[in-house]
């Protein structure tokens, strides 16, 4: 008896098979595949003021919620921009609005553990005309660093002025890493995990650390 009970538990304990995994990635009843790489799938389920999306490692064959509206706050409202797969990791941008007023919102989930990490790119309010934030560009390395390039319209209409910015969050906090006039900046990419480059009148690259964004 005490053989059969050990391996049963060594039985428990064998991670599931690769196919098996996957297969646990699959789409549900009713859901879309919002974005898809070759080792993780997002989906999405629901309408408008009520939805949830999924994510999902096929390596791991578990689904994280990634982002969720709730339909008892319909004052707070949640629009996804764009997603980005870089191993084992996922980015979203996504838009926070409330009373006409919008909050960029970068979000980057490790898919092997759900484990996730939350920076603001930049606000809009164009409601109360203030300043106003659009976001260009967003890269994800593979050790879970996230970069973005947006451009920033800081103060008033007659006395605004206008700042492109590129920016790096991981482990080690949120760093500027470069700023100028409108059209001035490129980038920034990856060119490894360990490093963020970018252009500026020539071409500039910083230390990426590892580790979720904060």
């Amino acid at each position: 008896m005490r053989h059969v009970v050990t391996i049963g538990l060594a039985l428990l304990a064998t991670p599931l098979a690769p196919a098996d995994a996957a297969a646990k990635c699959q789409k549900h009843k009713g859901e879309t595949i919002v974005a898809r790489s070759a080792k993780a799938v997002v989906t999405h389920a629901g309408n408008q003021s009520d939805f949830v999306y999924h994510g999902c490692l096929f390596a791991r064959g578990h689904r994280y919620r990634l982002l969720e509206q709730d339909p008892s706050y319909p004052c707070g409202i949640y629009q996804l921009d764009r997603v980005k797969f870089a191993g084992p990791f996922v980015a979203l941008a996504v838009d926070f609005s409330q009373k006409g007023d919008t909050t960029v919102l970068l979000r980057v989930f490790d898919l092997r553990n759900g484990r996730s990490g939350q920076v603001v790119a930049g606000s809009d309010y164009q409601a109360s005309a203030g300043d106003s934030y659009t976001l260009e560009r967003l890269v994800l390395s593979r050790h879970g660093a996230v970069a973005w390039r947006g451009t920033h319209v800081m103060g008033h209409p007659g006395t605004a002025e206008t700042i492109q910015k590129v920016t790096i969050a991981d482990s080690h906090g949120t760093r500027l890493l470069d700023s100028g006039p409108p059209g001035s900046l490129t980038g920034p990419l990856f060119a490894d995990p360990h490093t963020v480059a970018w252009s500026h009148d020539g071409s500039h690259s910083a230390r990426a650390y590892y580790g979720l964004p904060r």
